[in-house]
């Protein structure tokens, strides 16, 4: 891919998404880790090294509120929350694939 096609997808990204690039590394390490198993929030928060764990939870609820990420409950511990890909998590990806 040329470099301007490339920087014309990550713009069309940006855009159409509304998130950066440190947001899709968040969204690659979640879907990467989804693979093992469920991701819990903490550990996710405790374990990327991306960003600070301030900056990271900041960045993990950003994407929850744009519906790239789903928080979830655990029904045999109330105080353990899981992070869940969505429908719109799977349209980023194809989107990408398609580039």
């Amino acid at each position: 891919m040329k470099l301007d096609k490339l920087a014309q997808a990550l713009t069309d990204v940006r855009n159409k998404f509304k998130i950066d690039s440190t947001d899709l590394l968040i969204i690659n390490y979640i879907l990467e880790m989804k693979k093992h198993g469920d991701v819990l929030t903490m550990q996710f928060v405790k374990n990327f090294d991306g960003a600070s764990e301030a900056t990271t939870h900041m960045r993990m609820k950003k994407l929850i509120k744009r519906g790239l990420l789903a928080r979830v409950g655990d029904d045999h511990n109330l105080r353990i929350k899981k992070l869940e890909p969505t429908g719109k998590t799977t349209e980023l990806v194809k989107y990408l694939a398609e580039i």
